[in-house]
């Protein structure tokens, strides 16, 4: 039996299928413009190329992160510069109220414009950017590598400056945790007001100037029923005798409900009452002015 074998014709067809692979690699490394295309290519090169990549991206996200942070901090910038002009117009609106030179009428202009420049103020502690608060008593961490490493930057809450120290009756507030941003800043802007009513400031006592209170989110007594409850706990010796810390529970099962329907503010207000002391000390040492006697307007007061 002879058996016919062409060794040219195979040799040449294997030499044929070799470098029909090779033109395939060739041009799937030209068209993807990439030197491995495959394991394997150089599986060891492949997984740094993979790396790398990896890191590159991570690098562009953190690049687009920055950028938003700068974004906001430039925000909250442009904001502050309008509240430092808006503080800097009331203060000296409160020097020429004082002149006696200017009639009621000229006061009550100063008075009016005073209120608004304050409106507005308490208007810019409640600015967002992407839903997140400018003005915030929680800080920004944002990532500064493409290794996880974070940069931790200050809380800025606006609400928490305002109205205090300048030899003016100063409140303190010190969260315990379980509110929001949007719920500290009314407790702020109630504070603030108080801090507009009361005209005397006081000698600090223990480190506080002038009143310090500490505020707790906590649950009471579940839906309705006690929204919140408040008292002194020091009080100043000698005359005046008023407080100098005090505390404030509000039950978690009313917090948001209060704030959605807009009563919360009032709430917090009349809560800092009770801690100051309003209707207990200060009736007793002669410190309201009352004329012939308190007045309470309307039915909501009355209640």
């Amino acid at each position: 039996m002879f058996i016919n074998t062409n060794l040219s014709a195979i040799q040449s067809s294997r030499f044929l299928a070799e470098s029909n692979s090779l033109l395939t690699k060739a041009l799937s490394r030209l068209s993807s413009g990439n030197k491995i295309v495959s394991p394997e290519d150089d599986a060891g090169g492949l997984a740094q190329s993979s790396k790398l990549n990896s890191q590159v991206r991570r690098i562009d996200a953190l690049v687009q992160n920055t950028g938003n942070l700068v974004s906001f901090l430039q925000t909250q910038e442009g904001y502050l510069q309008k509240v430092s002009k808006a503080l800097d117009r009331m203060s000296e609106l409160s020097i020429m109220a004082k002149d006696a030179t200017k009639n009621s009428a000229d006061v009550s202009l100063y008075t009016q414009e005073f209120d608004a420049l304050e409106d507005f103020i308490d208007n810019v502690m409640n600015k967002k950017f992407n839903g997140i608060n400018l003005f915030s008593d929680n800080p920004l961490t944002v990532l500064t590598d493409s290794d996880g490493t974070s940069k931790t930057f200050a809380e800025t809450n606006l609400a928490s400056t305002v109205g205090r120290g300048n030899g003016e009756y100063t409140i303190e507030l010190n969260f315990t945790g379980g509110l929001t941003d949007d719920q500290k800043n009314l407790f702020y802007s109630a504070a603030n007001r108080w801090q507009s009513i009361i005209t005397q400031d006081l000698i600090d006592s223990g480190g506080v100037d002038d009143l310090s209170i500490t505020v707790n989110a906590t649950a009471i007594d579940g839906v309705g029923g006690v929204l919140g409850n408040a008292s002194p706990t020091t009080v100043r010796g000698g005359s005046p005798a008023v407080t100098i810390t005090g505390t404030m529970n509000f039950d978690t099962a009313d917090l948001d409900s209060l704030e959605s329907d807009g009563r919360l503010y009032a709430v917090i207000l009349h809560e800092i009452g009770h801690v100051l002391g309003i209707g207990s000390l200060w009736s007793a040492q002669g410190l309201l002015t009352t004329g012939d006697g308190p007045e309470y307007i309307g039915t909501s007061a009355v209640a």
